[in-house]
């Protein structure tokens, strides 16, 4: 038996927690769940505690976009295991970005809402990173510039499988009464619009309170980097960060002090290049090579000292067996002197 939930509306106002709790008692004789998303988002806490109710709920779960599909609610897309989620780029869009927020208060308050801010988006970055099973660094660049994903980056990514329509039918009257029956293209530049006035804010209340600061990097040659307001610190930096030379676009590889390389293209981050290490197989070949090389050359010495000694030895027995050979050859024999024989007489009494 396969049950059914469906999430309208923003997260923690449209549906709640206590939504969620209701619709899983609803199907709770249902060994599976099919899980309908239209939402643009909202709550970040609200989300994730819905997220983990529908994770511990012992459900094989599917998730599928009747809508829009952006910010938190890509978030509860993801509950359901690869494979199990399917996007119709016919419906509504997919549009994933870093958290926002709107927080008011002094420099302490500010700092500490930044840092909230941050864990938030690394929670996300690394959600999504295992349900789709793409690179970290891809996923926070992509989040870092806002990001509407077409249907072959959101198949491509890892996030669904792409429902595809043979014969598309059109006969629709859009009122426009809110934002969820707004066409893709509306919805963008509302999404889009709402999330610069949202950093705008955000950026003053820290200028003002003095924490924002242009953030400068030096690489290995001592090219300058400036990555303006939008890095803190180098441990920030991921594919789509923007940094400029001496005012222009950053371009090429630029090889940082402790060894990492980053690859920009027009002014953009494209590619973190680790250190490179040397192979653990390369480096025990080439100490086993130098073990060997001391060997070989341990064992060519004693060969030369053996082939001393034994020349050494040949050298005397040429010369004990010349002398032997002379000996011999001088050796002359002599006649033996006659020895007078005593005649013995018998013995008469």
């Amino acid at each position: 038996m396969e049950g059914t939930i469906y999430i309208n509306g923003e997260i923690g106002v449209n549906y709640k927690y206590s939504d969620a709790l209701i619709d899983l008692e609803r199907n709770k004789n249902a060994s599976a769940i099919r899980i309908f998303i239209n939402s643009p988002g909202g709550s970040f806490h609200e989300g994730m505690n819905i997220y983990n109710l529908f994770k511990r709920s012992g459900k094989q779960l599917f998730t599928e976009n009747s809508g829009v599909v952006a910010s938190m609610g890509v978030t509860l897309f993801c509950v359901a295991p690869k494979g199990s989620r399917y996007y119709d780029p016919d419906k509504g869009e997919f549009f994933i970005h870093n958290p926002w927020g709107e927080p008011s208060g002094d420099a302490d308050y500010l700092a500490e809402a930044s840092k909230l801010m941050k864990k938030a988006e690394k929670e996300l970055v690394n959600i999504y990173s295992l349900a789709t099973g793409s690179m970290p660094e891809t996923i926070a660049g992509l989040m870092s510039i806002q990001t509407s994903l077409t249907s072959e980056q959101v198949e491509s990514l890892g996030f669904a499988e792409i429902k595809h329509n043979v014969l598309k039918v059109v006969a629709k009257l859009n009122y426009k009464l809110n934002y969820y029956q707004m066409t893709d293209e509306e919805l963008n530049v509302k999404i889009n619009a709402s999330a610069d006035s949202v950093f705008a804010k955000i950026k003053d209340f820290f200028k003002k309170a003095g924490v924002i600061k242009a953030f400068v990097l030096q690489d290995a040659a001592g090219t300058s980097l400036d990555f303006g307001e939008e890095i803190r610190a180098s441990d920030e930096i991921a594919v789509g960060s923007k940094a400029t030379v001496e005012g222009k676009p950053a371009e090429g590889e630029y090889v940082l002090p402790d060894g990492v390389t980053l690859v920009f293209v027009a002014g953009a981050v494209t590619e973190i290049k680790p250190k490179e290490a040397e192979d653990e197989e390369l480096a025990a070949l080439k100490a086993e090579n130098e073990s060997l090389k001391t060997q070989l050359a341990e064992s060519q010495s004693k060969v030369t000292d053996s082939v001393a000694l034994v020349e050494g030895i040949s050298a005397e027995f040429k010369a004990f067996k010349a002398q032997t050979t002379s000996d011999i050859k001088s050796f002359r024999a002599e006649k033996p002197e006659e020895v007078e024989k005593e005649i013995r007489k018998p013995f008469k009494s």
